[in-house]
């Protein structure tokens, strides 16, 4: 029980900063948003130069698409035991592929964009934790 707990706030912390990359990049929000806590907003130097990036994409589609639908799916199915059970072996198997893809991506931030994000590297912990959990 405590376990779906866990999952349940990591999948909402993943899904809300996903959200927050989503509304930065569409424009909706200025990254400086007030109402976003002020460890949480991104930086002209940082996190928002990133989002125009190709490191930014996975087959073309935006890192924070992926997450949208990645941490929403996660929530989803912790709520929803039975559905938990029946997508396990799916659910395990998106999470590893987060995984691999946040190695990538850390690597690509550290060393390629010589980027420190620090909402970035907040979702990379979070897909793994939400992996070993699962």
């Amino acid at each position: 029980m405590l376990t779906r707990w866990i999952l349940g706030i990591l999948s909402s912390l993943g899904f809300l900063i996903s959200l927050y990359f989503s509304l930065v990049y569409h424009k909706l929000i200025p990254a400086d948003a007030r109402f976003i806590p002020k460890f949480c907003r991104m930086d002209q130097s940082s996190c928002e130069s990133i989002l125009a990036t190709r490191d930014a994409r996975v087959f073309g589609v935006p890192n924070f698409s992926l997450g949208l639908i990645f941490y929403l799916t996660m929530i989803i199915a912790n709520a929803l035991p039975e559905l938990m059970e029946k997508a396990y072996l799916l659910l395990v198997a998106a999470a590893g592929f987060s995984v691999a893809t946040s190695l990538f991506l850390s690597y690509s931030l550290l060393f390629r964009l010589k980027a420190r994000c620090v909402l970035c590297f907040t979702s990379h912990v979070l897909n793994f934790l939400i992996f070993l959990l699962l």
